[in-house]
């Protein structure tokens, strides 16, 4: 291998990506990098170009997505909610009923 060229793992150590991540970048296309058998390697040129593009973009203050509020006459229906005092007076009758009835079956 040739002395110009630095492993992915010796170049995470230069910046703060993982050699993971820049091999990942390498095989899109996006880092420049050769493969010697089952490694990816680059020059430090080609990492420092890499660096630089992505600070650029970063500098750019690009927001990919964008919160939009819903629209004024979007029908929106809300679910009734359901008071606790309902709630425990439907389980008491829910629980009389089971009782009342399952007497009347042993009978």
């Amino acid at each position: 291998m040739n002395s110009e060229y630095i492993s992915l793992q010796e170049a995470a150590k230069c910046c703060n990506y993982s050699q993971e991540y820049l091999s990942l970048r390498a095989r899109r296309g996006k880092l420049k990098a050769v493969k010697f058998g089952r490694n990816w390697v680059a020059k430090k040129e080609w990492l420092e170009e890499y660096l630089e593009k992505i600070k650029k973009n970063n500098n750019n203050n690009f927001e990919p997505y964008q919160i939009f509020a819903p629209p004024e006459n979007l029908p929106i229906e809300k679910l009734p909610v359901l008071r606790f005092g309902f709630v425990v007076a439907l389980v008491f009758v829910v629980l009389i009923a089971g009782i009342f009835y399952s007497r009347e079956s042993f009978i």
